[in-house]
């Protein structure tokens, strides 16, 4: 209830940063030398990794302290990894006094930790007033299973006055999970609307709010390289006597120099947290490889005796030019985020593309568009246009009816089109009803991820019956639903039925509960060998199915 999976936490950024390796990983530094060059400020340390030091684990209030007080004045270090360290409540307090006063930390782990719902509401208070985190990690923390309503409210409370944290990495037990994702969301599209210059001013929160606000802050490249100062939120008397004939109906002189104070900070903090993503995630362009590989994140392939086969190749991950390589992360888990990936420019969501370009051949840079301009694409039938990947985008899943009835509209006349991925968008079996109408007359789709949404049996079997006039589909993942923990006879069925006309069809990634998944395995089986004689050159009629056999169909083989 309440809480999301994710594909990827974009925490370790270690090695796309051109600084020196973290210190203190696996305990190989001590805490008391990480500690000592955090205070000095030292500029050859920007990550600090300490998981599952055994000295930090056998001291973890004693050296918490000493880090926060530490980082609470250093202007270098963007990445902390506390993760897995014995943090218990009591050492909150110092963590989340470092939060408000520190200027440069834009990732923080504390995974596998002993916090409690008290302990994340505290931290919550510190991030209130913090202007440079963009990620933070909370998940498995060993003394609790899920964080609650009131843990949940205090980081709602917190961003009425925070509007750069991007990312949360948690597991909730709360049905207000999804007012918390869309003020996450709202963050990510202000941080958006920085990077191309555009007013933000009306998404920002009441409380931040200000007639002196200017949507003017500087794009990432333009940005002061200086971090935030203290100085910048505190109020100046000198300021509060330069109109000291303004009415007082807005409020004192001191009152309005503060809320100027407060308000010119905004641009800053933003500017500032666009620049150190900019710095991360900027280089050359690089050509993404196609992989075999799961994209970051993924569930493993679990299989029991009912699963028919691995799941097929996906989009590889995708990230907006300057092109860069999607960096694989061990912080896998559940999240409540607007975002994709982590991006140079952050959006509201992301939608990855692999486009073709001249000559036919397939060039596997990326773009990134909203869900709405990659549904256009795919209604346009852009020729570019061959894989799509639209997961966990919680605007998606905000509207996800809406976004599968125009897919499926799209998919019906689109040609170009060889992958699309919606796994994790809250799609329910009216929404599957709206793309089978496009998956049943399309003829370029080979792979198509569902998995991590909410198909029942009723859903599934509506799949199974546009797949049964479908020639082109290859593989199809079903796995994971939110509703459901696996697919019973009736659906399994439905499939074998299916595959009376179906020979196309050569994966299905799902959990059944089924004494017949043995004849399914056995039809795929079959359409897998028809592939195989295909790519041979040799005869297939004979194990064509019988409905079939009189007017065999003409194929092709697999890519």
């Amino acid at each position: 209830m309440g809480y999301y999976e994710s594909r990827d936490f974009a925490f370790a950024l270690a090695n796309s940063l051109p600084s020196a390796a973290p210190m203190g990983r696996f305990g190989s530094v001590s805490p008391s030398e990480v500690i000592d060059k955090v205070a000095a400020d030292d500029p050859s340390l920007t990550v600090v990794d300490l998981a599952n030091n055994p000295s930090f684990q056998n001291n973890p209030k004693e050296y918490t302290k000493k880090l926060c007080e530490a980082l609470s004045g250093n202007t270098l270090v963007t990445e902390v990894n506390l993760g897995h360290c014995e943090i218990a409540d009591e050492s909150v307090p110092d963590i989340a006094a470092m939060l408000n006063k520190n200027t440069s930390v834009v990732t923080l782990n504390l995974e596998g930790n002993k916090l409690k719902s008290e302990g994340a509401g505290e931290l919550a208070r510190g991030l209130a007033h913090n202007k440079s985190l963009t990620a933070l990690s909370l998940l498995n923390q060993t003394t609790i299973k899920a964080f609650g309503d009131g843990c949940l409210q205090e980081f709602m409370d917190a961003f009425d006055t925070n509007i750069t944290l991007l990312k949360i990495t948690w597991r909730l037990d709360s049905r207000k999970s999804f007012a918390l994702n869309k003020l996450i969301t709202r963050n990510n599209e202000i941080l958006r609307r920085v990077n191309s210059g555009r007013s933000y001013d009306e998404l920002l929160p009441s409380a931040l709010k200000g007639s002196t606000i200017e949507p003017s802050a500087t794009t990432p490249e333009e940005a002061p390289r200086d971090s935030l100062d203290e100085e910048s939120t505190k109020e100046k008397p000198e300021a509060a006597a330069e109109d000291p004939g303004t009415p007082v109906s807005g409020g004192s002189p001191r009152s309005r120099a503060s809320s100027r104070s407060r308000t010119s900070s905004i641009g800053e903090a933003l500017s500032n947290v666009g620049r150190r993503l900019s710095k991360m995630f900027t280089g050359p362009p690089t050509d993404v490889e196609s992989s075999s590989d799961s994209p970051p994140g993924d569930d493993k392939e679990t299989q029991d005796d009912a699963d028919s086969h691995a799941t097929g190749d996906q989009a590889p991950a995708q990230a907006p030019a300057p092109e860069v390589k999607r960096r694989r992360s061990s912080f896998a888990g559940q999240v409540v985020s607007g975002v994709g990936a982590v991006v140079a420019a952050p959006v509201k969501t992301v939608g990855k593309l692999t486009s073709r370009f001249s000559g036919g051949a397939e060039n596997k840079r990326t773009l990134s568009v909203s869900v709405k301009d990659s549904v256009a694409l795919l209604t346009n039938n852009d020729p570019n246009t061959t894989t799509l990947d639209l997961s966990n985008s919680a605007v998606f899943q905000m509207k996800s009816q809406e976004f599968c009835d125009q897919i499926g509209e799209a998919l019906a006349t689109n040609t170009t089109i060889t992958d699309l991925n919606l796994s994790k968008n809250e799609i329910s079996d009216m929404g599957v009803s709206s793309i089978v109408k496009g998956l049943t007359v399309n003829k370029s789709l080979i792979t198509l991820n569902l998995e991590g949404n909410r198909i029942r049996s009723e859903g599934a079997e509506e799949i199974s019956k546009g797949l049964a006039q479908n020639t082109t589909l290859r593989s199809i993942s079903l796995f994971n639903q939110t509703n459901t923990k696996a697919f019973g006879d009736a659906t399994l069925q439905a499939f074998i039925d299916m595959f009376e006309t179906n020979v196309t069809l050569l994966k299905i990634t799902w959990r059944l509960d089924s004494r017949k998944s043995f004849a399914l395995n056995k039809l795929i089986t079959r359409n897998n060998e028809i592939d195989r004689r295909l790519k041979a050159g040799r005869d297939y009629l004979d194990i064509l199915p019988e409905k079939l056999k009189e007017n065999p169909p003409t194929l092709t083989p697999s890519s």
